[in-house]
């Protein structure tokens, strides 16, 4: 692949944060109040509950327990010790405009000082 191929592949950015609040709803409570992202609330076989926000600053950002009382499984077992997991997708756009989204909410959710960032990667679809 030249380095030409490589600019122009489409890129999907993602990131895993945890955090030692108490639940989903304090975390999302947290963000609404500290960055105005406001989560409506979810369910799936797979997930179980959780919370979910699209808009402007992610175009998927989710709010789970990391241990899944319906599968009675952890959803991130090397991070057991944060309860709480707060999963963000930049699948949508421009590669630019998502890096720079994934850039920002990589700096913002950890100054707030109750999400650590667990895992930042991107993927290249076929």
């Amino acid at each position: 692949m030249t380095a030409d191929e490589n600019i122009r592949m489409k890129k999907n950015y993602f990131l895993l944060f945890g955090s030692f609040l108490d639940s989903r709803q304090m975390a999302a409570d947290l963000l609404y109040q500290k960055m105005d992202l406001n989560f409506v609330p979810h369910e799936s076989s797979y997930l179980g509950e959780y919370l979910k926000y699209s808009g402007l600053f992610a175009d998927h950002m989710t709010i789970s327990d990391n241990f899944n009382k319906a599968e009675n499984d952890w959803s991130e077992p090397e991070f057991k010790n944060y309860p709480v997991l707060i999963f963000v997708s930049h699948d949508h756009g421009r590669n630019e405009d998502k890096k720079s989204r994934h850039t920002y909410i990589k700096k913002a959710l950890p100054a707030l000082g109750s999400f650590v960032l667990l895992k930042a990667y991107f993927t290249t679809p076929d």
